[in-house]
């Protein structure tokens, strides 16, 4: 699904425990706040995503195959999401708005469609013009002086035949909202709404209260809500964005705990699973059924990822991982903590990458048998991208790419990477933050094939992270967007 997503990421050291939760909007499909692939982050709307560079402009999702040969395509990874289309040279800034993403900033027929905030803390559901910055609807979703760390959550679903395209909103309008989760059923005084919006023209089609506790998602042409009972137990339910039609609805069986992030659940879609959580959390298919059960593990209230086909690593005793393959249903343990991947191909089906002791980079197969290992497993912010059969990342002193298969070097580019940028790529070259000496950060493109520097450029004033959105490359600061091209 070629949408997007632009949202503030928390991003650790790899092997750093992260409290989970997707890090997305949660419908599975999309591009983040620019990045793509399964993040997890903490729990609720003010979550941020794991996709080690700062913002997600893209969603959660397992990774699309390439186009067959011979098919046109913009870039070498048409169709794989987080990928840019192609960089032909030295990008500059294009524009740039005082706008700060909230939720997820997707494509919808040409425009980014998504939650900001605005100077003076207000927050609008607005679609911008790609190219220009200019906004072409804007609908208010909360007034001024709300607060900060909980932003509108949207979805964007699938458009159902004869229905217009529509995002599904949960606005909290009280300030209390921000800390209420400290037990069930207390809601600190706060309020909700979930907001209808039709983004053709950003029509409101329905305005209506909600529990404070809910988080919403994607899923095909419906909505998945959850929300935490005052019994502490977790409900979701299935349902048509615009009849309000609900088809299922599941509810958990055992209240969640008071943990540090409370008790407030999150909820994602991965492909056609529905993951469901707070300090408990759980995996349903499309229809409701119940496929997986996890409890809190070892690093913090329900921490996992979700690499390949339907592999849901969660946290073990020690330093371990456990990997349960969840169409297959067999489960299997790993020695070490997985690391993010910003970027998958699909060209290495089944690849569990974790830091293992020793400071290790090792890549395991999706039975559990270690294929390999590699010294420096410390990537930091800038994740991994899976690319042409190799494992392409920056560790101390460089940017290298490894053979998948066999962990053999390909090829090694001596840099000072700068690991708060996550890696982006166009299939051709990979796009790298560096911190030189004179010039201060400095965005190269190295080839994909060889390592080497093809071009770079200083990163405009006040650009943090980069991400990609709908096949552009943006940079964010604290409080503005950047489009570079």
């Amino acid at each position: 699904m070629q949408e997007v997503l632009l949202e503030d990421v928390d991003v650790p050291p790899a092997g750093t425990p992260v409290p989970a939760g997707p890090g997305t909007d949660g419908d599975g499909d999309g591009d983040a706040g620019v990045s793509d692939g399964p993040q997890p982050g903490r729990p609720g709307r003010a979550r941020r995503a794991w996709v080690f560079g700062a913002v997600a402009l893209i969603g959660v999702a397992a990774a699309v195959a390439r186009p067959a040969a011979g098919e046109p395509a913009p870039g070498a990874l048409a169709g794989v999401r987080g990928a840019l289309t192609a960089v032909d040279g030295p990008v500059a800034e294009l524009w740039r708005t005082d706008l700060r993403v909230t939720s997820a900033l997707r494509d919808v027929s040409g425009l980014l469609v998504g939650a900001v905030e605005a100077p003076d803390r207000s927050e609008q559901l607005v679609a911008l013009h790609p190219g220009t910055g200019e906004t072409a609807w804007s609908t208010p979703l909360r007034g001024p002086g709300g607060p900060r760390r909980n932003g509108a959550e949207c979805a964007l679903p699938d458009v159902r035949s004869g229905h217009d395209p529509v995002a599904a909103c949960v606005v909290t309008d009280a300030e209390e909202a921000v800390d209420l989760r400290s037990s069930p059923g207390d809601d600190g005084g706060a309020s909700a709404r979930l907001v209808l919006v039709r983004t053709t023209d950003g029509r409101v089609l329905r305005d209506e209260p909600t529990d404070p506790s809910a988080t919403v998602a994607a899923l095909g042409p419906d909505v998945v809500t959850s929300r935490v009972g005052a019994d502490g137990r977790v409900t979701v339910d299935r349902s048509d964005p615009v009849t309000g039609e609900i088809r299922w609805t599941f509810t958990g069986a055992e209240p969640l705990r008071a943990t540090a992030y409370g008790r407030e659940a999150w909820i994602g879609v991965f492909g056609d699973l529905v993951l469901v959580g707070g300090d408990t959390g759980w995996v349903l298919s499309a229809d409701g059924g119940l496929v997986h059960q996890w409890d809190a593990g070892p690093w913090g209230p329900a921490w996992f990822d979700i690499v390949g086909d339907g592999l849901l690593l969660e946290a073990a005793a020690g330093d371990a991982t456990e990997v349960v393959d969840l169409h297959a249903g067999r489960t299997y343990g790993v020695d070490g903590r997985p690391v993010g991947t910003v970027l998958d191909d699909g060209s290495v089906p089944g690849l569990v990458l974790v830091q293992a002791p020793g400071d290790l980079l090792a890549g395991y197969t999706d039975r559990g048998d270690r294929r390999w290992t590699a010294p420096d497993a410390g990537i930091g912010a800038s994740g991994l991208l899976i690319l042409d059969g190799r494992v392409i990342r920056t560790h101390e002193g460089a940017l290298s790419a490894l053979d998948a298969r066999t962990g053999e070097t390909v090829w090694t580019t001596p840099l000072a990477p700068a690991t708060e940028l996550a890696l982006t790529t166009d299939g051709r070259v990979v796009l790298c933050g560096r911190r030189d000496p004179d010039r201060g950060v400095v965005l190269g493109a190295y080839g994909v094939d060889d390592g080497r520097l093809r071009w770079d450029v200083v990163l405009p004033d006040g650009v943090d992270h980069v991400a990609v959105a709908a096949g552009r490359l943006f940079g964010l600061t604290d409080d503005e967007i950047v489009a570079l091209g």
